[in-house]
């Protein structure tokens, strides 16, 4: 089996188990598919590292706390030969939408 196949049953497993966000995170920086959102599971949707695996996973999020906007804002700081998450940091890729 691929081993992106392989982290993904991991990861699902994982998630509608025990749902320990560390691990989740472990797995998705080994390279993973994320195939939905995570703002649909009750059990992880307001962890702060939901930025991340999201990310990590090519996925888009909403972000429901202030741990998730703070670490969102840690992330784009960061300088990029520092970042595990591949991504365009591109304007026609990159949106946020602020809902006041």
């Amino acid at each position: 089996m691929i081993e992106i196949e392989e982290n993904t049953k991991l990861f699902y497993k994982e998630l509608n188990g025990s749902c320990n966000v560390k691990k989740l995170l472990e797995i998705a920086e080994k390279c993973f598919m994320l195939y939905e959102p995570l703002f649909e599971y009750d059990n992880i949707k307001n962890n702060e590292y939901v930025v991340d695996i999201s990310l990590l996973g090519n996925q888009y999020f909403v972000i429901n706390t202030i741990e998730q906007y703070n670490r969102f804002k840690y992330l784009i700081k960061l300088p990029f030969s520092n970042l595990k998450i591949n991504f365009i940091y591109d304007s026609t890729y990159f949106k946020i939408i602020i809902l006041l």
